[in-house]
């Protein structure tokens, strides 16, 4: 008769110190009296199985892999399900190694391999087929776990693990939720849904897998690297990185809301969308970046590239930048409204909607040359040090926009070469001169109205738009390098950077006071005192131009008025500078013809002036008269009524009854000039009125 077969006298409650934890949960199914039993056969001599025995104990002549296949094949023999289920349970087992590699196991039914709270060496799945599930749920394995293939699910929640490579799998299902592991490898494999909340990680690589829905809400992970990977949803809120890699990859909906990434690459990607709000970044790379919205509320950069990026719509509102480049980036509704912009660079950008730029603080100095606006609203915050700020916007196009001044301090606005359309300057709070403290040099107005620009009145300068306050040179020179000089500051002082969140007015304070201005000759230091009279010419021209094609009458003829007189300027230095006689005479004369139709008619402008010219001509002409025959008229009003008889007479020759010969020259002399007069003052009168 044979002996009856004892079962294993192993046992594990899920609730004792050494084992409780929420992902071990077992079914109560499973569970008698509090307590999972084993229901695997003991081994001869023993009243446990072979890998609930002690490893050294253990028979040498019997293969674990074996009997664990032996153990499955086993379990389909069961009538019952509960017996079924319960014999593919290895649960609490101990594996040295387990290689399954090109084996098949092909159940009938869908129960899993279980080998939750075992420890395992290594775990070998290469080339194996098998339609179970597997769950390592709080299993330790010290070695590799290898899988390949195609899987519903694979679950690891709360286990140790060395490294588990996945490469190429196919898989419904990815868990490892609260898990413990030194590498993941998944590259080029397929998932549907991968969770690994809660979970520490040293390193993930997913290369060129595809992800349907990717979890990390709250992981912690040294470095992960997915690059050209394909991801459908992804949630990483609040995880936690070292480095994150995911160059060139493609996302759908994606949220990192919270998380923290010491280094981080975003080189290329295609987002749909993505949430970024409160995160925080030591060293990124955007380059390229692309996506459709993108926010970014409340985050910080340390330092950050968005060159050549494309954000159908970022919202970047109270962030906090220490060194950013985003130039060359396509934009569309941009909001970096109260953020903080160390060193930050746009230059080269395109925004395609409305960049808002109200109340931010720009730590010195804002780069914004070469951009193309759309619609542009600033207001810096100068509350903090340095207390004023400079707006570079250089050879920029603005259509339209508001450009304020902050309640405190002051913002340059330097539009050398800028086209500016329908803007608007406001002065804020502040009641001192405006136009002082906004740079126009060969800026084109194709639109701009200077008869309603809000502010900015141009009256009390008459019209000089050029000129800046005293020592705003030396003022945009050191904003300019302040950027600068608070990192190297911050970097000797081993001070926190943007992302750890600290006030450093101090340091701000103390790296302002470190600052000193280019040197003259210091091709960053802008000029804006001694510019060449070309330049104010073609200022001023330019703003003539723009005012005429709005009928801005008076502002046009004050333009033109110091274009002329730049021009005249322009003439004198050219005569300083000439090689040769020709070339002097050519200047000087040129330099004459403009000085007197400037002093004469203030160059068509002034109607006034030629009627005191006029007055003036007659005058010394009547004194000449008598000077040159005191005893011809009884009275000096008899002069003067010669000389302005002479001034009027329209056809020259009729006044040769004079007996003097040369009063009769003078005569005709003076109605030569008076003729001239006339005819300039009817010009200069209809142009004033046509103003």
């Amino acid at each position: 008769m044979a002996a009856e077969t004892q079962s294993c006298s192993f046992s594990l409650d899920p609730d004792a110190a050494d084992y409780d934890h929420p992902a071990g949960e077992l079914p109560d199914g499973d569970i008698e009296d509090g307590e999972w039993t084993c229901p695997h056969e003991s081994l001869d001599g023993s009243d446990r199985c072979l890998i609930h025995l002690d490893p050294g104990e253990r028979p040498a002549d019997i293969d674990e892999t074996a009997w664990f296949l032996n153990a499955i094949e086993a379990s389909e023999r069961q009538d019952n399900q509960r017996t079924t289920r319960h014999r593919k349970q290895f649960i609490g087992g101990r594996f040295r190694n387990l290689d399954l590699g090109s084996t098949v196991i092909d159940g009938t039914d869908n129960y899993p391999l279980d080998f939750r709270y075992a420890h395992i060496g290594t775990l070998d799945c290469s080339d194996v087929t098998i339609t179970h599930d597997i769950d390592l749920g709080l299993a330790r394995v010290s070695g590799t776990v290898s899988m390949d293939g195609k899987y519903e699910e694979i679950r690891g929640v709360g286990g140790q693990f060395n490294d588990v490579v996945l490469d190429g799998v196919e898989v419904e299902t990815v868990d490892f939720r609260d898990a413990c592991i030194d590498t993941v490898s998944i590259e080029s494999g397929t998932v549907e849904r991968c969770d690994f909340r809660h979970a520490a990680v040293r390193d993930f690589d997913g290369g060129e897998a595809t992800f349907d829905r990717v979890n990390f809400d709250f992981a912690t992970v040294g470095a992960l690297a997915c690059p050209f990977a394909e991801f459908g949803m992804v949630d990483f809120d609040s995880a936690t990185f070292e480095l994150a890699d995911f160059y060139f990859a493609e996302f759908g909906q994606a949220d990192f809301r919270g998380i923290a990434m010491d280094e981080a690459v975003f080189k290329g990607v295609d987002m749909d969308g993505g949430y970024f709000n409160e995160s925080s970044f030591g060293i990124s790379n955007w380059i390229g970046f692309d996506t459709g919205n993108a926010y970014f509320n409340g985050s910080t950069f340390d330092e950050v590239s968005f060159r050549g990026c494309g954000l159908g719509s970022a919202s970047f509102p109270d962030c906090h930048f220490g060194w950013a480049n985003f130039q060359e980036g396509e934009l569309g509704d941009a909001d970096f409204s109260k953020s903080t912009l160390e060193q930050v660079s746009f230059r080269g950008a395109t925004f395609e909607g409305m960049a808002d730029f109200r109340d931010i603080d720009v730590a010195g100095a804002l780069n914004c040359r070469d951009t193309v606006f759309e619609d542009l609203r600033i207001r810096p915050d100068c509350r903090r040090p340095p207390g004023d700020a400079l707006i570079a916007l250089d050879r920029s196009e603005i259509p339209d926009g508001v450009l304020e001044q902050p309640d405190s301090g002051r913002a340059i606005y330097d539009l050398r070469d800028a086209v500016v359309g329908d803007i608007a300057f406001e002065n804020g709070t502040r009641d001192d001169p405006l136009i002082d403290k906004i740079r126009f040099l060969r800026t084109e107005f194709d639109g701009f109205d200077f008869r309603d620009s809000d502010d900015l009145d141009l009256k009390p300068s008459a019209y000089a738009i050029h000129r800046m306050f005293d020592g705003a040179e030396t003022l945009a020179s050191r904003l300019l390098r302040y950027g600068l000089v608070l990192t190297e500051i911050r970097t000797r002082e081993e001070a926190p950077m943007p992302s750890e969140r600290t006030n450093d007015d101090g340091l701000r304070a103390r790296a302002w006071d470190a600052t000193d201005p280019h040197g003259k000759s210091s091709a960053a230091r802008p000029v804006y005192s001694e510019i060449p009279p070309g330049d104010l010419e073609t200022t001023y021209l330019l703003a003539k131009n723009g005012a005429n094609a709005r009928n801005d009458n008076e502002p046009a003829s004050q333009f033109f008025i110091r274009e002329m007189r730049q021009r005249r300027y322009q003439h004198a230095g050219l005569f300083a500078d000439a090689d040769t006689l020709g070339g002097r005479v050519r200047h000087a004369t040129n330099w004459i013809q403009n000085g007197t139709l400037g002093m004469t008619s203030g160059y068509g402008e002034r109607p006034g002036r030629v009627i005191y010219t006029s007055a003036a001509i007659i005058s010394v002409f009547t004194g000449i008269y008598y000077a040159l025959a005191p005893n011809l008229y009884p009275s000096a009003a008899d002069y003067a009524i010669l000389s302005i008889g002479s001034f009027v007479t329209l056809v020259v020759g009729r006044a040769a009854e004079i007996p003097v010969t040369s009063l009769n020259l003078l005569s005709q002399i003076e109605a030569f000039l008076g003729a001239f007069l006339i005819a300039l003052f009817v010009f200069t009168l209809t142009r004033s009125i046509h103003r």
